[in-house]
C-alpha cells in the first residue's frame, strides 16, 4: 500500500459532514526520557512530539497530524517520524486509520520505514477505555503488527494504562508490554506528568526501560478522562516501533 494514498485517505475521512458543525482544533505537546531503545541499546533516549488535531462536534470526523523526534543519548542517532490519522469520534469511542513515515534505529544502523493502520477506542465506562489496533510496515523493516491496551482513571486527575502489542518483522519479531501512570497537575492548566515500564522481549535479547514525560494539551480543560476523549488520540493505528 503506498503511504501517500493512505494519507489521502486519511485526510479524507475528516473531511466536514456538516455545514453547523463547529470546527476546533487543539494540541499536545509531549517531552520526555527514557533508559533504552526498543531495539536493546541501553542508551537515554530523549524525545519530544506534537500532535495537533482538528475535530467537530460529537459526533464528527477528526484529522490529526504530529511527528516525533528521539535522540539517543550516547549512540549519537536522531530519530523522527511524521504521521496523520483520520477516524471518526462519537461518544462510545473512536475508529480510525493511520499512516507514518519515519526513521528508526535497530541498534546497528538506521532504516527507514513506511507504517500504516487501523485503530479503534471503546469508552466501555465513565472511567475505563479500551482499545486495539493493527497494521503493516514496509521499507527498511517489513512486518505486521497488532496491539490491545486498556486505561483506568481511578480519579479525574490519575489514568493508568496498561498496552500489549505484537510485531511480527523482517528476521524476528517482538512482544511489547507498556505500563504508564499519568497525573494531571492542574485543570485548568492542562500540565500533567506521568511515568511508565517498557518490557522488550525479542529474537535476540530483551530490554527493560523506564520512561518519564510531561505532557501539556493546549486549548483542553477538565478531567484527564475528557482531554484525552476529546483532544489529540495517544492511541493511534501506527506501529509501537518509534
Amino acid at each position: 500500500m503506498n503511504w501517500t494514498r493512505a494519507l489521502v485517505f486519511a485526510a479524507a475521512l475528516a473531511v466536514p459532514c456538516a455545514a453547523s458543525a463547529d470546527p476546533v482544533f487543539t494540541h499536545k505537546l509531549d517531552v520526555g526520557y527514557s533508559t533504552a531503545t526498543k531495539f536493546g541499546t541501553n542508551d537515554g533516549v530523549w524525545s519530544v512530539g506534537w500532535d495537533t488535531l482538528f475535530s467537530y462536534d460529537l459526533p464528527g470526523p477528526n484529522l490529526q497530524i504530529g511527528g516525533d523526534y528521539d535522540h539517543i543519548a550516547h549512540g549519537a542517532n536522531d530519530e523522527w517520524s511524521g504521521n496523520a490519522s483520520g477516524f471518526w469520534r462519537a461518544r462510545w469511542g473512536t475508529a480510525g486509520i493511520s499512516v507514518g513515515y519515519g526513521d528508526v534505529s535497530t541498534g546497528t544502523a538506521n532504516k527507514s520505514l513506511t507504517s500504516y493502520g487501523a485503530f479503534s477506542e471503546w469508552y466501555m465506562l465513565s472511567d475505563l477505555t479500551v482499545k486495539a489496533k493493527g497494521g503493516a510496515f514496509d521499507g527498511g523493516i517489513t512486518g505486521w503488527y497488532g496491539g490491545a491496551g486498556a486505561t483506568y482513571y481511578p480519579t479525574t486527575f490519575i489514568s493508568l494504562s496498561l498496552t500489549y502489542n505484537y510485531s511480527r518483522v523482517s528476521g524476528g519479531r517482538d512482544h511489547i508490554i507498556d505500563a504508564e501512570a499519568e497525573y494531571l497537575i492542574s485543570r485548568k492548566y492542562p500540565l500533567s506528568i506521568a511515568a511508565g515500564y517498557e518490557h522488550v522481549s525479542a529474537k535476540t535479547n530483551d530490554t527493560d526501560a523506564l520512561m518519564i514525560h510531561l505532557r501539556y494539551r493546549f486549548g483542553l480543560q477538565g478531567s484527564l478522562v475528557r482531554q484525552d476523549r476529546v483532544g489529540p488520540v495517544s492511541w493511534d493505528g501506527l506501529a509501537p516501533l518509534r
